[in-house]
């Protein structure tokens, strides 16, 4: 077995049932779901979410289009699975949010910030008793993870990732196995 590489990505992951835990929490606000929902389901960066414009959200299609990567400068394409899609297309009604909206706002109807993003995240967990610590990234490696453990093979975890090269995809799965 390969020994666990440290890089400033060597962080914690979630299991299934603590996705589950704080996403079915009676605490957690339709928002809350909603953006944990698409940083795990979705795999986002923290930027991507905070810049989601209903514009870039296409329900007939099931994409999202994010214009704002942090690895590239062109548009890039990603699927929303259909249940994600029916909760988005509830909030944007509840909400009456117009194309030039923010998926998620801030109370002046602005995109959140990223440290407004990660302190929701890490009250929701607080709040159900997870006490491993939770970044806005975890999500993201978390479903990264669950995709290797189902037997996804690494290039395409890599392409779900966004991720331009192969190396840049180091993730561990939950039996401790490291993929480079």
């Amino acid at each position: 077995m390969a020994k666990k590489p440290k890089t400033k990505y060597s962080k914690e992951w979630l299991t299934k049932a603590e996705i589950g835990q704080i996403l079915n929490n009676p605490g957690i606000s339709r928002r809350d779901e909603l953006m944990i929902s698409m940083l795990y389901w979705c795999a986002l960066r923290v930027s991507e979410m905070a810049a989601i414009k209903i514009k870039d959200i296409n329900i007939k299609t099931g994409n999202l289009t994010l214009w704002q990567s942090k690895k590239s400068d062109d548009p890039e394409l990603v699927h929303i699975p259909e249940q994600l899609i029916k909760s988005i297309s509830q909030w944007t009604r509840e909400n009456k949010l117009k194309p030039k909206d923010y998926l998620i706002r801030s109370q002046k109807g602005g995109s959140l910030s990223r440290i407004q993003i990660y302190r929701s995240i890490k009250d929701n967990a607080r709040r159900i008793g997870i006490k491993k610590r939770i970044t806005t990234h975890s999500f993201r490696r978390s479903r990264a993870t669950h995709l290797l453990d189902g037997g996804l093979p690494l290039e395409k975890v890599s392409r779900f990732l966004r991720h331009n090269r192969l190396e840049s995809t180091r993730l561990c799965s939950s039996d401790g196995q490291w993929y480079i």
